[in-house]
Parts: C-alpha cells; structure tokens; sequence
C-alpha cells in the first residue's frame, strides 16, 4: 500500500481489451485501489512493473509473448513485495500449481464477480493469499498427495509432470507444451530430462507409451 496516499496501486494485464476494459471498471468502485498502468503483454506488463511500483499485479496467465507464470517468477526476481494474483480462465492443476510454483500471491477464475476481484486485490495488499474456491481444491490435493498413482515414479510425479507428459503422449512438441502450461521451453525441456530419468525411459516414444499404459 502506498505510504502517502494511503491506496493500493494496481496495475492490470490482460491482452484482451474487453477483459481488461471490465476489470478497470470495477476497479472505479473501490476507493482504496488505484490503478497505476494497464498493459497487453508480459513485457509490458515487466517494464511496467519496473518503473510504475504497483503494489499489486492482477495478471493474466495467457499473454501473446511472455507467460503469465514468467511473467510472475521475474517480478517476484526483481520486486518481491509486488504481490501478484493471477486472473484466468484456467483452472486447471498444472496451471494453478505453476502459477503458485511462480510465486503468485492469488488465483482467481474469470468467471469470479467483480466484488470478489475487489476484495481479492484488498487481501492479497494486506499480506494475505487468496485462492478462488474452484481451485482450492488442486492445492490441497497437491499438499496431501491425494489423487496420484502410487506405482513406483509414476506415482511421485506432480500434476505439472503428470501435465506435461499428457501433452508429451498427445504429440506435442516442447513449445507447445511450453505455451498451453504457462512455462519456458527451457524449463519444459529441464522437466523432461528429470523425467525421464525418474522413468527410466529414454525417449519421448518410450514415455509417452509408458505414461499410457501406467494411466489406465
């Protein structure tokens, strides 16, 4: 919250103009945010994180350039008092975890109304983590381990390796990959290697036969 006027700055990142028109809207109808920058792209959304100094990034996760979850990881590098809450349409387990693995702050659905975006931005300024109900459920599922298969390295994987070799078994390439989780190819490519050592595979043939026959 910013000291002299006492408000919390906010900046919006969203590539579609409706989305983000509609969430500076709501915005007008708390007196104690302010929105300080709008931007259509991660890198926008970067620089302008850089010299505007929000206190709170409300951030879609998919930009046409940079991932919303890069996006995150470099301002939490640079700013880590920037307080970052992801608002998307996707809500699925290797999103929400990647995002949170980023180091945002919250997650929240599209669909969620605008008093619940509102209150969202206040307690995430306040220190607070929030989560939108549809999705509390993947952390906790993550936390206890619920839901995974228990056969041997298999059964360790997280929902992001279990994502990622999905998509790997679908016949995706590394930047698709890369696109549809919100992840750098790099990082695609880093996972894999682990990966496939955890497998004891060789190949992306070899794990994705693998991850097949162990899914069913």
């Amino acid at each position: 919250m910013n000291e002299a006027s006492g408000l919390v700055r906010v900046i919006v990142v969203d590539d579609h103009p409706v989305v983000a028109a509609g969430v500076r809207a709501l915005l007008g109808d708390y007196p104690e945010l302010e929105l300080v920058g709008v931007a259509a792209s991660g890198r926008e959304a970067i620089d302008q994180c850089r010299t505007l100094r929000p206190d709170v990034l409300l951030l879609d996760l998919r930009l046409p350039d940079v991932s919303g979850a890069e996006v995150c990881r470099r301002v939490k590098q640079e700013s880590p008092e920037v307080r970052v809450v992801i608002l998307t349409s996707y809500g699925d387990d290797a999103n929400v975890l990647t995002a949170l693995a980023s180091g945002a702050d919250g997650y929240l659905l599209k669909h969620a109304g605008g008093a619940n975006i509102g209150e969202a931005l206040m307690k995430v300024a306040r220190g607070e983590q929030v989560l939108d109900s549809a999705v509390a459920g993947v952390v906790m599922r993550a936390a206890t381990g619920q839901g995974r298969d228990e056969e041997g390295g298999f059964g360790a994987m997280s929902p992001v390796d279990h994502g990622i070799l999905r998509r790997v078994a679908e016949g995706k390439m590394n930047k698709e990959i890369a696109a549809e989780m919100g992840l750098a190819e790099k990082t695609i490519r880093n996972q894999l290697t682990r990966l496939f050592a955890k497998l004891g595979v060789g190949s992306r043939t070899e794990a994705a036969l693998l991850y097949e026959r162990l899914r069913r």
